[in-house]
């Protein structure tokens, strides 16, 4: 089961049904939280009852944390420019440089945090892997969901967590 922990029911449905799209690439069956608790994102309680009633064999659970906002400064430098010009008067081309300066400037850049953690539901009920993931914010969230997904289920299947695509 694809558990994406998110408030808005339309990014839930998208990160639970990209992820969904990626795992049945490697031959997994999974299902979507949403088709079970279409109204709200399942609890603990919830999620157990589900795992004891469908069989499932592991959940994937994927939250959003805060943003971060990374901040630096980038220093400025000096690069020296020529200029050709020619001379009437000497009938001739002078090349002269001239230094220009460009100013140093503080550079800001956005950063979403994802969590993403399997769990088995065997008798052990563990977490076999989790992982944080640090993207620039991008201009489109389709761009991130694709891209997490598909780092996630390659490291996934480095692991041996998940079969080799076929």
């Amino acid at each position: 089961m694809v558990i994406a922990v998110r408030n808005d029911p339309t990014r839930r449905r998208v990160w639970e049904d990209v992820f969904i799209g990626e795992l049945s690439r490697h031959g997994v069956n999974a299902t979507q939280s949403y088709q079970l608790f279409p109204n709200a994102i399942p609890d603990s309680l919830q999620i157990a009852g589900a795992v004891a009633k469908y069989a499932f064999d592991g959940i994937i659970i994927t939250r959003r944390l805060p943003k971060v906002v990374n901040t630096h400064y980038v220093n400025g430098y000096v690069t020296q420019e020529s200029e050709t010009r020619y001379s009437e008067r000497k009938q001739r081309f002078f090349t002269y440089y001239r230094d220009v300066d460009h100013p140093g400037f503080v550079d800001t850049q956005k950063i979403a945090n994802r969590s993403i953690d399997v769990w088995t539901t065997d008798s052990t009920s563990r977490m076999v892997w989790s992982a944080i993931s640090e993207t620039p914010e991008p201009s489109t969230p389709d761009a991130v969901h694709r891209d997490v997904v598909n780092l996630v289920t390659g490291e996934l299947e480095r692991k041996g967590i998940l079969p080799k695509v076929k």
